[in-house]
């Protein structure tokens, strides 16, 4: 009876360790979702316009150089708008998904430029809830 527990615990480890791993889809859907949810933040918060485009413009600068650094299409910024310098690359020797990394940076960035952080935090939540239901490998 030993032996047959020790037998099953083995099979499960040994299965348990082969499930395949789905990756994170993140999408463009997903982008505006985020863009939206800051927009609706900051008229609740009632910014100035230049307050309000800077809000929207350095949170999407960060999402654009995580994505440019994975994708040749995209080239960075950095050089080319003022007194932006090239963000650290990424180790290409880790697993990394390009788009989750982005849309991350996007959703923090924006919470550390706007009032009303719980809301952001909330809407940051509820994705990652989403994100786990669709992939079990996020953790």
């Amino acid at each position: 009876m030993k032996h047959q527990i020790i037998i099953l615990s083995v099979i499960i480890v040994l299965t348990s360790c082969n499930q395949k791993q789905e990756p994170i889809l993140i999408t463009s859907a997903d982008f505006n979702k985020s863009v939206d949810k800051v927009g609706e933040v900051m008229v609740h918060d009632i910014f100035s316009p230049p307050v309000a485009s800077r809000v929207f413009a350095y949170p999407n600068i960060a999402a654009y150089e995580i994505i440019a650094q994975n994708n040749d299409d995209y080239k960075s910024l950095a050089g080319q708008v003022t007194d932006l310098k090239s963000i650290p690359k990424a180790d290409t020797l880790q697993p990394l998904n390009f788009q989750l990394a982005a849309l991350i940076a996007h959703i923090d960035l924006s919470k550390r430029l706007i009032f009303s952080e719980q809301k952001i935090e909330v809407y940051r939540d509820n994705l990652s809830v989403a994100l786990r239901y669709k992939s079990k490998s996020f953790s």
